[in-house]
C-alpha cells in the first residue's frame, strides 16, 4: 500500500492550525489526514530536548512520589467501594437505603 506524501505547505497549515488552538479531531477532520499523521507532524517539528542528570534525577522523584499519592487513592477509593457495596448508598438524610 502506497503512503500518501503531503506537501510542506500542507502540514504547514495543518500544524498552524493547531498552534492556533483547533483540535487535532478538528483539523484532521477538515484536512483528511489521520490524527496520527499530525501527531506525529508535531513530534517530528517539536526538537526533543535532552534532559541532564539533575533535571532527570527531579522528574523521576517527582513521578516517584505522585505515584504513591496515586497509590494511595486507589487503596482509598478501593476501601470507600467495599464500604458501599456492604451498606449501600447513604439518602440525604444521612440514613442508609436499607434502614428505611
Amino acid at each position: 500500500m502506497k503512503r500518501k506524501q503531503y506537501s510542506n505547505d500542507l502540514r504547514a497549515t495543518v500544524l498552524g492550525e493547531v498552534k492556533n488552538g483547533r483540535t487535532v479531531r478538528s483539523v484532521s477532520d477538515q484536512f483528511g489526514i489521520s490524527v496520527a499523521t499530525i501527531y506525529s507532524w508535531h513530534r517530528n517539528q517539536v526538537p526533543q530536548r535532552k534532559l541532564s542528570y539533575k533535571e532527570m534525577e527531579k522528574r523521576m522523584n517527582r513521578l516517584i512520589k505522585e505515584n504513591e499519592s496515586l497509590k494511595e487513592d486507589v487503596e482509598i477509593l478501593g476501601k470507600a467501594t467495599a464500604w458501599f457495596v456492604q451498606n449501600g448508598p447513604a439518602t440525604s438524610k444521612g440514613r442508609t437505603s436499607s434502614s428505611r
